[in-house]
């Protein structure tokens, strides 16, 4: 038993990282499409580029909030799976130590 809820704590642990890694890699490729995006604009207009400029700050800021809420969001999951285990295990712990209690009392 007590290595079966141990690989599903490791299961629900690797998949969370699993998915906060494909989350930022997304974004990441997202940023980065833009930009070689904006460039590949630049190189065809070069009398107005000013507002490109625009863009590709735009992206910088959308990409890098993006990021950032993608991690702030996979690490608050992180943090509440583990502490949804642990108040697990201390339940188990109580009722498992309370049954063992009542036993020894019937006895």
């Amino acid at each position: 038993m007590k290595q079966r809820k141990g690989s599903k704590q490791i299961l629900f642990l690797v998949l969370t990282t699993i998915w906060i890694v494909f989350t930022v890699s997304l974004v990441s490729w997202w940023v980065y499409f833009g930009f070689t995006q904006v460039d590949r604009l630049m190189a065809f207009e070069s009398e107005s580029t000013s507002h490109l400029v625009k863009y590709q700050k735009m992206l910088i800021w959308e990409g890098l909030a993006m990021v950032f809420c993608l991690v702030a969001g996979g690490g608050v999951i992180f943090y509440f799976i583990r502490k949804e285990l642990k108040e697990s295990e201390r339940l188990k712990l109580f009722f498992s130590t309370l049954s063992h209690d009542i036993k020894r009392s019937n006895h």
